[in-house]
């Protein structure tokens, strides 16, 4: 059975500060759909978490890829 995993990164447009994986609460979907959900969902809790000031000043963004997997491939 295809599962998908999520890899999450955030990331800034300034020099020096290059994007970095984060840890998210979940790692594992039943689906793509679940997967993008999450994804779009927690990236709106992080920049409001950073808040206006702190997005502004760093030009903060978040990127995310939901890989397949199978529990053959682990």
């Amino acid at each position: 059975m295809t599962k998908f995993a999520i890899f999450m990164y955030l990331c800034a447009a300034v020099p020096n500060l290059d994007c970095r994986l984060i840890q998210t609460e979940f790692k594992s979907f039943k689906d793509e759909y679940e997967c993008v959900r999450y994804g779009y969902k927690h990236s709106l809790e992080l920049i409001e978490k950073f808040g206006p000031e702190e997005v502004n000043k760093l030009s903060l963004y978040t990127k995310f890829v939901c890989t397949p997997y199978t529990e053959e491939t682990i």
